[in-house]
């Protein structure tokens, strides 16, 4: 039995929505999560054309191609899905989905500098500068010499900072959770498996051409 995931996008006039909506002027970007696990492919949507390399998912009358969306297409959609959810459901907390990744890579690591951070979050060091500094103004994170080489400074959470990826970590849940939604136990773990052989993969290749895992912020 195969899993076909799919993840439209649709513009819809009217008051902007609580989850999965990013407004822009006068409408408002909706996406939808949408799993099957009968195998069957789903009905063509506009979330299906990738024709010419198009990521937008909207037609604009032209032909559209019968091949199925690629891969590549299908994940960048479901990141893009998943940072407008998350950032709609962090905006309450003041926080970011990038400023989020950053405070959840130094719970599970303390004591890491800019860059360091800024590989793990998947961020250029440029950008990662600006949000430590940011992150540090608000209390969430404090900087110290690094005793191996006191001229670099780490980045450790305080206590508030903890106390943000408390409130944060329910909104988060409920997000993932309609991500994994239909799925059993072994087929949960057998996606996240795929990922993690996908990540690893890509970022060995990354690794040795000596590319950034992230070219954009």
């Amino acid at each position: 039995m195969g899993m076909k995931m799919v993840l439209r996008s649709n513009l819809v006039d009217g008051p902007r929505t609580r989850a999965g909506s990013i407004e822009h002027g006068p409408a408002v970007t909706q996406i939808t999560i949408e799993l099957s696990l009968n195998g069957s492919a789903p009905r063509p949507g506009i979330g299906d054309r990738c024709d010419h390399g198009s990521m937008t998912g909207f037609s604009d009358g032209a032909a559209v191609s019968d091949a199925p969306p690629s891969t590549l297409y299908l994940i960048k959609r479901l990141e893009l899905a998943v940072r407008a959810l998350m950032d709609d459901a962090l905006r309450p907390l003041g926080l970011t989905t990038l400023q989020y990744t950053a405070l959840t890579v130094l719970e599970r690591r303390s004591g890491l500098s800019s860059a360091q951070l800024a590989r793990r979050s998947f961020l250029r060091a440029q950008t990662m500068n600006v949000m430590v500094k940011t992150l540090e103004e608000r209390g969430l994170i404090q900087r110290h010499p690094d005793p191996a080489n006191r001229r670099v400074l780490v980045a450790a959470l305080t206590e508030r900072g903890r106390e943000v990826l408390s409130e944060a970590e329910p909104l988060v849940a409920v997000i993932e959770s309609r991500l994994m939604d239909g799925m059993s136990e072994r087929r949960g773990e057998e996606f996240r498996s795929l990922l993690r052989q996908g990540v690893g993969a890509l970022a060995n290749e990354a690794e040795r051409r000596r590319i950034a895992e992230s070219s954009g912020d």
